[in-house]
């Protein structure tokens, strides 16, 4: 391969393109989830013959357009229940 086949970032080349698996673990997240993404149109994928592949810019798109993780403050604790007896439910008198 000819360096133009790679972007390089520091030391490391990166292929252009990768297959499903490597894709998996390059988003750190399992094949049936990259599998899920392309069939939802979240993840762009290419073929070539039996072979899928994607690429790197696509990947870069799909965790890019991924939710942010936020996190709400909670002014209180989660209320617990309590282990009085009072609130369980009572079978009808007949």
């Amino acid at each position: 391969m000819t360096m133009s086949d790679h972007m390089i970032l520091g030391n490391r080349r990166r292929r252009m393109a990768m297959s499903v698996a490597e894709a998996a673990i390059e988003a750190n997240i399992g094949r049936d989830g990259i599998y899920e993404a392309i069939r939802e149109g979240r993840l762009e994928a290419r073929k070539w013959g039996r072979r899928t592949l994607i690429t790197d810019e696509a990947l870069q798109r799909f965790l890019n357009a991924l939710p942010p993780l936020c996190r709400q403050q909670r002014s209180s604790p989660i209320p617990t229940q309590s282990g009085g007896g009072d609130d369980k439910l009572k079978r009808p008198q007949h």
